[in-house]
């Protein structure tokens, strides 16, 4: 036997209406065991098509499990929706805030260990700090590494020996 309160819109419809569509679906699958379910399907259009009153019931019941199976799908496919939406965006605020402090950090202005500002080290000066100090001084030798090398070619030194 069929459990009325386990169907989805049954318990609704078996409290708020006279009749529940229900009970006469339970009452022919018990009646017709092992019928296949487009057979069951056809008995019980007949029993109720022209029964006025189950016309509520069936719309109710019908709305109650649209809705129920309907909405959470359709607000979480919004909800990821928007999700990812809100996601790439701040996404693209981070890596502008990020492309903004790298701006802000003024390689040629650093204080070095000697207690000079990169850009006033000699290149000799900044290999002897290692890492990519020493790419730096590569290139600029026994000349002031502000008198080479602009701030753009500073941070693309910087960037490659990351």
């Amino acid at each position: 036997m069929i459990d009325l309160q386990a169907t989805y819109g049954g318990p609704a419809i078996h409290k708020t209406e006279r009749l529940n569509p229900t009970e006469v679906l339970v009452r022919l699958i018990d009646e017709n065991p092992g019928v296949a379910r487009d057979v069951i399907e056809k008995l019980f259009i007949a029993e109720i098509e022209d029964d006025k009153d189950y016309r509520t019931p069936v719309i109710k019941y019908f709305f109650i499990n649209a809705w129920s199976g309907l909405h959470p799908v359709h607000s979480k496919k919004v909800s990821s929706r928007a999700r990812a939406a809100q996601q790439a965006a701040d996404s693209r605020a981070v890596a502008e805030k990020v492309q903004q402090l790298k701006k802000a950090v003024i390689i040629s202005e650093l204080l070095m260990p000697n207690n000079k500002k990169v850009a006033d080290c000699t290149g000799i000066e900044m290999m002897k700090f290692g890492k990519w100090h020493a790419a730096v001084g590569k290139i600029v030798k026994r000349r002031v590494v502000g008198k080479v090398l602009n701030e753009e070619q500073l941070y693309d030194l910087w960037r490659k020996q990351k």
